[in-house]
């Protein structure tokens, strides 16, 4: 939930705005309806304001309050059309209002701004906890590995991979990337982290260059970033 940035120094002008008005009222005719309207609704204000800057929610406070402001914006209209007080004091009233208005109408955007950050934030935190976590599930059909989670499919009848057309010996991997190919054979992507227990002597460097030069062999594809990589297979491969 978003709170209300509103300066001491602005709650002290509503302070102060609510004063000025009591006082141009006490010129309009006695018993003018209009005067205890428009004093009801500067009262309104004035405690909303009070309650706004200790909100918890602050957006749905922010846009009552800019309703009661429009409101006594439009008392002040009748008021000065009336010419029940003089046409200066009248639109310096309406004036300060309006720039209260304004500052409200800041705020809102910048609570909206800070509202859609946070949903986004906690939309990417939730989508990296899921690709991290999530086990990808696979379903076999009709000879064919389909992986759900990262739309892999893999041949379950396996050949000799075919690179540039041609087949592939042994002598084509080294002895980690060949375990890598046969992890693959049994999953359907992997991590760089998958390989610490395999290669206890071997640098994450080192593993991350086999898996690279797979990929650059268009026999792994690469997805993801940083801590969240992962390698799958491109084409059917068979050791």
């Amino acid at each position: 939930m978003s709170t209300s940035y509103f300066s001491q120094e602005l709650y002290q002008r509503v302070f102060a705005l609510t004063l000025a008005l009591y006082r141009v009222t006490d010129l309009f005719p006695k018993g003018e309806i209009l005067r205890n309207h428009l004093r009801a609704k500067a009262d309104e204000i004035f405690e909303a304001t009070i309650e706004y800057r200790h909100s918890l929610n602050a957006r749905p406070d922010a846009n009552q309050l800019l309703r009661k402001i429009k409101t006594i914006k439009g008392y002040l209209r009748i008021a000065h059309k009336m010419q029940y007080a003089h046409s200066v004091n009248m639109m310096v009233l309406d004036r300060e209002y309006t720039a209260l208005e304004n500052v409200l109408q800041h705020e809102l955007e910048m609570l909206l701004c800070e509202s859609n950050k946070e949903r986004e934030n906690r939309n990417d935190k939730d989508r990296n906890v899921s690709f991290e976590k999530s086990p990808v599930e696979s379903h076999s059909l009709g000879g064919m590995d389909f992986s759900n989670s990262l739309g892999v499919r893999t041949e379950k009848s396996l050949a000799s991979p075919e690179i540039n057309g041609q087949h592939a010996n042994q002598s084509f991997f080294n002895e980690r990337q060949k375990v890598i190919l046969q992890k693959l054979k049994q999953v359907s992507y992997v991590r760089i982290s998958d390989f610490y227990a395999s290669f206890e002597q071997v640098s994450t460097k080192t593993i991350q260059r086999d898996l690279q030069n797979l990929v650059d062999k268009n026999i792994l594809k690469k997805e993801g970033q940083k801590r969240w990589t992962v390698y799958s297979l491109l084409m059917p491969t068979s050791f």
